[in-house]
């Protein structure tokens, strides 16, 4: 079967200011990548020490689900059998837990002050028996019980893990470069058109999972972006204000609050800024 997958264009290359905020994002990977303590379930740990470590064949971890309460984010997943999971931010906080029998883990973060106003974010890793594997995204967590976690991607598109609606879009990237690659769910293995403006319609497929990700870009560079995905005789909508961002100095990632979701203005591993808006489960509804 075909699959439809699309990304971004590439991120151009970073300013000075980016370049800081670059290297102190690599830092923060390598710091996910390659640390080597013995975390305690549910327990803040210190950040760790760097040291190389040989990746090998390993499947890496996986997020399945976060729920949200007044007190902490619950995160969990899967990963090998007593494999060491650490979530770890920029800013040197870690929390960790070791997977069970079955490869199953649970990791609760406590919310503080910051988190009931904007997304914070985490690197995913497991060690096993030394060897670091570190999941190909960010883990955003977001005070919002209806989207309380998105998995931010470089260069293509986020995800969310619930999908609210059996046809929905959940997510939509931008670069500097005008491409957008929109996300959602739509029934499995399916076609879908979609277009951006009123453009000529781009075709994809949705994924056995039901998930779609379509790469578009504009006819003309314009700051209001409607988007169109028609599965069958369905059809749902978007309309998003894309404007640059310039995150402040020493500032890694910015969230502001919309009417109908979150933008997350972020830096990616390679100094670009990249931007995700993130929907309400009922953003984009069209009968």
């Amino acid at each position: 079967m075909k699959i439809g997958f699309q990304c971004l264009r590439p991120i151009p290359k970073a300013s000075s200011r980016s370049a800081r905020s670059h290297a102190c994002w690599v830092g923060f990977g390598l710091l996910c990548l390659v640390s080597a303590c013995t975390p305690k379930a549910n327990d803040p740990i210190a950040p760790a020490d760097v040291q190389s470590a040989q990746v090998g064949y390993l499947q890496a971890p996986r997020l399945t689900a976060t729920t949200l309460s007044d007190r902490s984010f619950s995160v969990s997943g899967s990963a090998a059998k007593g494999a060491r999971i650490r979530l770890s931010s920029p800013e040197g906080q870690a929390f960790g837990t070791t997977a069970d029998d079955s490869g199953l883990w649970q990791i609760e973060v406590p919310r503080n002050t910051a988190m009931a106003q904007q997304a914070t974010l985490f690197g995913l890793s497991e060690d096993i028996e030394g060897r670091i594997i570190q999941a190909e995204f960010y883990v955003a967590l977001l005070p919002d019980p209806k989207v309380p976690v998105v998995l931010l991607r470089a260069g293509t598109g986020a995800q969310t893990l619930s999908q609210g609606a059996a046809f929905a879009i959940t997510t939509a990237d931008f670069d500097g470069a005008g491409g957008i690659t929109v996300s959602g769910f739509a029934p499995a293995g399916k076609p879908i058109r979609a277009s951006v403006n009123d453009s000529e319609a781009v075709e994809s497929w949705v994924s056995q999972d039901g998930r779609f990700s379509v790469g578009l870009t504009p006819s003309a560079p314009t700051v209001s972006r409607r988007i169109q995905i028609l599965s069958g005789i369905d059809q749902r909508t978007l309309t998003l204000e894309v404007s640059a961002h310039r995150l402040p100095s020493g500032t890694l990632a910015d969230t502001t609050r919309l009417t109908d979701g979150w933008r997350i203005d972020w830096t990616t591993p390679s100094g670009g800024i990249q931007t995700t808006f993130v929907q309400s489960p009922t953003v984009g509804v069209k009968p």
